[in-house]
């Protein structure tokens, strides 16, 4: 088990700074996902840490050892890339059995290692077959073997399963979750797909445009994200960001959306200053009136138009508009609505986050969220 620890890493290709001032310590034994946008920094941050690429500046850490100049055939990490990387001319064992012999292990030892690795990830049917004749979930698979067998203190992945068509990817991040809690290393898992993080992140890293949003434990950014880019990035589907005009009336202080207003007389304090804020409130709180079931005091009752309703598997996104502003709802069941429908919804305040417009950044979380974080 190994302690990563990134002190003040900064990355320049030319005039272009991919990453700035990232600092983070990643636990022993540990599974953490840097979750951010295509061209967000998250690659080039693995490399440096397995030592593909050297920072800048900066400073990394393995527990206590500095090894920012060390090579990495020295940091025993275990790199698997999104586009597979195997050895065509290979067998599946060949390429798995790589890092073994480079190591200078007995035909003894790579076999069992191997077959040990093979057995967990139900390959041993393949490992006499080229990477041509494999899928893609099966070329995946031995890429995956060839990291483990090489016991690593360290194992980064790349965005392991982008290419592998959506049932597969299901399988694969459980079982890449148990492969990796059994093997008791620290894990960097870097994606743009909030479902990886969810399925099997203890802690997530938010990244955007090379720097660090957010770092925490999963629940805790989910509930509590420090701005939009957190709240926006950690969510599926999207967050909704909408526009809020500050408004007062008979000493009492309205955020109104142009959809709906809301009494935020408590905050007055904090809301005083400013006259614009940006209202974020997640597509599974916005309920459709006719849905709910049982009795919720306090909620804002409003009208909106179907827009388009996208049915995905067993759940549905529908995108809806009221007077010019658009957002989206989520249920979680197969519903058809047609564009131009009228629907009533229901939301309740304490569902709903305040932002900063100008700055972006949290000022009130929404309360139903804050137990157990």
């Amino acid at each position: 088990m190994t302690k990563v620890s990134l002190l003040n890493i900064n990355k320049a290709y030319g005039e272009k700074n991919v990453l700035k001032d990232v600092s983070i310590e990643f636990l022993h034994n540990s599974f953490n996902v840097i979750l951010g946008p295509p061209a967000a920094g998250k690659t080039t941050l693995l490399r440096i840490i397995a030592g593909l690429e050297k920072p800048t500046s900066g400073t990394i850490m393995f527990d206590d050892v500095d090894v920012t100049s060390l090579p990495v055939q020295q940091r025993e990490v275990a790199f698997v890339f999104q586009s597979f990387a195997l050895w065509p001319h290979m067998t599946a064992y060949e390429n798995i059995a790589s890092p073994l012999i480079a190591k200078g292990l007995s035909k003894s030892q790579i076999e069992e290692k191997v077959m040990k690795v093979a057995s967990l990830l139900k390959i041993e049917g393949l490992l006499q077959k080229r990477p041509p004749f494999l899928s893609g979930g099966e070329r995946q698979r031995v890429a995956i073997a060839r990291a483990l067998v090489k016991d690593a203190k360290i194992y980064l992945l790349d965005e392991p399963l982008a290419n592998l068509d959506f049932k597969i990817r299901e399988i694969m991040r459980s079982e890449l979750k148990k492969l990796f809690e059994s093997a008791g290393s620290t894990v960097i898992y870097a994606s743009p797909d909030p479902l990886d993080a969810f399925a099997m992140a203890e802690y997530v890293v938010i990244i955007n445009e090379g720097v660090i949003e957010q770092f925490g434990k999963l629940n805790e950014v989910y509930n509590k994200p420090k701005n939009v880019v957190a709240a926006r990035l950690l969510g599926l589907p999207p967050i909704n960001i909408i526009n809020a005009n500050l408004e007062e009336k008979d000493g009492k202080i309205f955020l109104n959306t142009g959809a709906f207003s809301v009494d935020f007389s408590k905050y007055k304090e904090v809301l005083a200053k400013d006259k614009q804020y940006l209202l974020g409130i997640r597509p599974n709180k916005i309920r459709f009136v006719e849905k709910i079931s049982f009795e919720i005091p306090g909620l804002i009752i409003f009208k909106a138009k179907v827009l388009i309703s996208e049915i995905i598997g067993s759940e549905t996104i529908v995108h809806l508009e009221s007077n010019s502003t658009t957002f989206s709802a989520y249920l979680p069941e197969t519903c058809r609505l047609s564009p131009g429908d009228e629907v009533k919804l229901a939301i309740d305040p304490r569902d709903i986050f305040i932002f900063d417009k100008l700055r972006k950044e949290t000022l009130i979380y929404a309360e139903s969220l804050q137990e157990g974080v």
